[in-house]
């Protein structure tokens, strides 16, 4: 069961090297415009959670139209399925979408 209230803070040192550790397998396969991360707004992201016995959001993995990694968020019940309603895509890639470099994607 989900609560809501599960903790997910890592240090800033771990999320670096898990990122890192991404881009150290993605770069050698030859694109350079493999996907580094995704953008959603908070406007969207509290709209899904706004929901009725919304305590969450779960993150899939996906494939766009152009073949590009990125994610479907949908937002997730206590008892741990999803909620179908509301479901988002559409992010913002990086790249083409970046912030400048900072520990996390550079």
């Amino acid at each position: 069961m989900f609560t809501g209230h599960e903790p997910h803070a890592i240090k800033l040192a771990d999320a670096a090297a898990m990122t890192k550790a991404y881009r150290d397998a993605e770069a050698p396969k030859g694109d350079p415009e493999y996907t580094r991360g995704c953008y959603f707004s908070k406007d969207e992201l509290t709209r899904i959670l706004n929901q009725p016995e919304a305590v969450g959001i779960r993150f899939y993995l996906a494939k766009n139209s152009e073949g590009k990694l990125d994610l479907v968020a949908a937002a997730v019940k206590a008892d741990e399925s999803d909620i179908l309603e509301n479901v988002l895509n559409h992010s913002k890639i990086c790249p083409p979408v970046c912030c400048k470099d900072n520990a996390l994607n550079a």
